[in-house]
């Protein structure tokens, strides 16, 4: 394993771990880009929460 796919391992369990506190987290990893995300699309009471955690 190159040091590249290391990191992106890595990044993933990280992002994984982050979002598993919150069970409205969504995840979405595009790994042929190397672009992850954790978002937040919910609703807290009457209270919208939406927008980009990491």
């Amino acid at each position: 394993m190159d040091k590249l796919d290391q990191y992106r391992q890595i990044t993933c369990e990280f992002l994984e771990s982050f979002a598993s506190y919150d069970l409205n987290a969504q995840l979405i990893f595009d790994r042929e880009r190397d672009r992850y995300l954790v978002f937040h699309n919910e609703w807290r009471n009457e209270y919208r929460i939406y927008g980009c955690a990491i």
